[in-house]
């Protein structure tokens, strides 16, 4: 299917409910429709018992190149409709004309928009795709994803360069996905928003990119509008290695000015990731989920047996900052030659502002960590009327006390339970 041209959707081929399947070596290059799904648009149709019955696909050892639409650039996937890929490669696909507003113009998605929809990829690769406004290769609304063994590499877009997820999306990653040099103005590679849920286990992030923000792999952003839901990113045994931020937050940001989030890192690798514009050299949080004096009963950002290594900040917390309205509680770290810049404070954790909070708990293993004071973590307190603390269960002759700085009296030793 090649230079085929559509006025509407699906550049190729438009499915208006039922099943169909793609086997072999077919391939879908230089189609283009005026709105979505440059090459395949997917919708529903609606039966007489007013139930929907939503277009499903099953694609296997295809090649997408080159096709371009206002949403979709290589496929489009509508509400009730399905798509399932395996070994497919998308390349080069193209979205413009979505300006990164969500105001229903421009749906974003380089290759691939689902619009609460289905999405199913295994072994699938995604290179070089891009998109003016969310999503370089996928952009995903109020929609279901799954990858496995697939690779986003070099995909490119306003905000998130690899996966945009917004509007209450459920993005499941595994099984040695990997995001390799992805690049967004915000997200490098995933930009995480409205209440949207993403679980990646197995999987690497290495050298992504925020070139005109946060979160040089992952942005957290903020889900304020959608009530007691939470935007919700968990991690198991995730590698982020050589991302960089050109503001805050090398491997992982959050932008958000509401409650509503939740992070879960365990057993993770933060390696050589770089804020080159503010602190967080692999982390920044800020605005997470404390907005009173009260100690919360339910902590929501944790970090659970990971290792910091060689990430450096360009002001403070080389590894880890703490800012505004932020709680975390880390159970066992590993922090080794992670740095903040010269004259700077915090070579691991630096907390600032008003109700930020570290819950320490579980083996803290530091060495070669620097910084002009507090190698391991420091507290600023600019007068703050709820300044920066630590609580820990360990006691005050811990080998980490010593590598503590600024107003280290903000900080409890000895509590026989954490929260």
């Amino acid at each position: 299917f090649s230079k085929n041209e559509a006025s509407n959707h699906g550049g190729a081929i438009w499915i208006c409910g039922g099943t169909m399947t793609a086997e072999g070596e077919n391939s879908f290059s230089e189609n283009s429709a005026v709105k979505h799904g440059g090459a395949i648009y997917l919708t529903y149709i609606t039966l007489a018992d007013n139930t929907r019955d939503g277009a499903v696909i099953y694609v296997n050892g295809a090649e997408f190149e080159n096709n371009s639409a206002l949403g979709g650039g290589a496929i489009s996937i509508r509400t009730d409709c399905e798509a399932n890929l395996t070994d497919v490669t998308l390349t080069g696909n193209s979205v413009e004309g979505d300006d990164g507003t969500n105001d229903g113009n421009g749906e974003g998605g380089g290759a691939i928009y689902v619009g609460y929809g289905t999405l199913n990829l295994t072994n699938v690769t995604l290179t070089g795709n891009t998109s003016s406004g969310y999503g370089g290769a996928i952009a995903a609304a109020g929609a279901t994803i799954t990858a496995k063994g697939t690779e986003f590499n070099s995909n490119e877009a306003l905000y998130g360069g690899a996966i945009a997820a917004t509007s209450s999306s459920k993005i499941t990653v595994s099984d040695n996905t990997l995001f390799d040099s992805n690049t967004a103005k915000t997200g490098g590679a995933i930009y995480l928003d409205s209440a949207s849920v993403a679980t990646i286990s197995n999987s690497s992030f290495e050298k992504n990119t925020s070139s005109g923000g946060d979160g040089g792999a992952i942005l957290i952003a903020d889900s304020s509008s959608k009530g007691t839901s939470k935007t919700t990113l968990n991690l198991q045994e995730v590698t982020f290695k050589g991302n960089t931020a050109s503001s805050k937050g090398g491997a992982i940001s959050t932008d958000t000015s509401s409650v509503n989030l939740v992070i879960n890192a365990d057993n993770c690798t933060f390696i050589e990731n770089k804020s080159l514009g503010a602190g967080g050299g692999a982390v920044e949080i800020q605005n997470g989920n404390c907005n009173s004096a009260t100690d919360p009963t339910e902590l929501k950002i944790v970090f659970k047996n990971c290792t910091f290594e060689s990430n450096t900040a360009k002001t403070t917390g080389g590894a880890i900052e703490i800012r505004t309205n932020s709680c975390a509680k880390i159970d066992g770290i590993t922090a080794t030659k992670n740095a903040s810049a010269a004259k700077n404070n915090g070579g691991v954790i630096y907390l600032t502002s008003n109700y930020s909070r570290l819950y320490l708990t579980g083996d803290v293993t530091l060495s070669g960590n620097t910084a002009q004071s507090g190698t391991f973590a420091y507290l600023y307190n600019n007068n703050y009327t709820n300044p920066p603390r630590i609580y820990t269960t360990h006691s005050n002759t811990a080998s980490w006390v010593a590598q503590l700085g600024g107003n280290t009296s903000s900080v409890t030793y000895g509590l026989s339970e954490m929260p």
